[in-house]
């Protein structure tokens, strides 16, 4: 697998429903407000391009936001399980 380019991102990207979201802070929430990220993963959960969010975010280890779902901890999970499986 390699890593997408910011050209790869672009082409999905614009399908995202985040990228219109006016709520823009919950895709970012800190420490002291999980439940913006918890809004954030509903919104995820009906996006188109949610599958390639995430694959992305995995590729270039994007360590802050929810991306494709996912919190920075549950990426690191899902990164160490693929590894366990040899992926």
């Amino acid at each position: 697998m390699h890593a997408m380019s910011y050209m790869d991102m672009e082409t999905w990207a614009d399908q995202a429903l985040c990228k219109t979201h006016p709520k823009k802070e919950w895709w970012f929430p800190d420490q002291s407000n999980h439940l913006l990220g918890e809004y954030a993963k509903k919104v995820c959960a009906e996006c188109p391009v949610e599958e390639e969010c995430l694959e992305y975010a995995l590729e270039n280890d994007e360590q802050h936001g929810i991306w494709g779902g996912t919190t920075p901890k549950q990426r690191v999970r899902i990164k160490k399980r693929r590894a366990s499986y040899g992926q």
